[in-house]
């Protein structure tokens, strides 16, 4: 080896592209055991008894996909001042409104309940139970801005949010963030039942845990890429550094290379 590729500069250079090799490496396995994590646990979910709420996702942790289409319970008591209309839905080819009140249970949390649907905002079926609940229903992920009924941009009347998911929710909530659950509970039973409630919605066909998946492993392909590409940059500097450094001794030496020799004309000597 050159000596020169042994000198600090050349040192540091080689800690970073290691640095950079190892960064690539696990972010690569990161990504991927996200996509296992999305594609596997998720997409073997099946119905089962339903099991606290509290055991599969916690105030102000991100719900993590293997506990999406959980069937959960939870007791507590709705805020019926607090509740939201959700404009755009259909239900049946009719245009109307998801009904989205929050459960406060005893730690103080706010666990948003899809309560079920409505054809108008002044539907009686509105009309909040009062008093402990126990709520069971499917555990489902925060919404996007893709699929629903509405411009997210728009203004929309008071006590009416664009989608259900954290960021609308901390602003029309008057609850710290830390302490609303991250999605929302499609509700497909009440003890005690209500006298009246809003028509029954069921869970959405959940297909983004799936896309995120195959994007993940998507993103594990291109971090290792990038690893790749980081020992071919130092691959070719060692080169390149190696060429220039063996040019600068033969002509320091005063030697020819062999490829040049048939272009020098020795003093004296005839042009053929």
């Amino acid at each position: 080896m050159p000596r020169f590729l042994l000198t600090p500069r050349w040192l540091a250079f080689y800690t970073a592209v290691v640095a950079a090799v190892v960064a690539c490496l696990l972010l690569g396995w990161w990504q991927l055991g996200s996509y296992r994590e999305r594609l596997g646990p998720t997409a073997s979910v099946t119905r089962s008894a339903p099991v606290p709420l509290a055991e599969v996702v916690e105030p102000g942790r991100r719900l993590e996909p293997a506990a999406v289409g959980r069937d959960v319970t939870v007791s507590g008591t709705y805020d019926a001042d607090r509740q939201l209309l959700v404009p755009g839905r259909r239900l049946d080819d009719r245009a109307g409104y998801l009904v989205l009140t929050p459960l406060r249970t005893d730690d103080g949390a706010a666990v948003p309940v899809r309560r079920g649907w409505v054809p108008a905002p002044d539907d009686p079926a509105l009309a909040v139970p009062a008093g402990r609940v126990t709520v069971t229903g499917v555990l489902q992920p925060p919404e996007t801005d893709r699929g629903v009924g509405v411009d997210v941009g728009a203004r929309l009347p008071a006590g009416q949010v664009p989608l259900v998911a954290l960021s609308e929710l901390a602003i029309a909530w008057p609850y710290p963030p830390t302490r609303i659950v991250d999605g929302y509970i499609a509700l497909t039973a009440q003890d005690p039942p209500a006298e009246e409630a809003p028509v029954a919605a069921p869970a959405e066909d959940v297909t983004d845990a799936g896309i995120s998946g195959w994007r993940s492993l998507s993103y594990a392909g291109q971090w290792w890429l990038f690893a790749v590409a980081a020992l071919a940059f130092w691959a070719s500097a060692v080169r390149n550094a190696a060429t220039t450094a063996r040019s600068a001794t033969n002509d320091a030496n005063g030697t020819v290379p062999a490829s040049s020799t048939s272009a020098v004309r020795v003093p004296g000597q005839r042009s053929l």
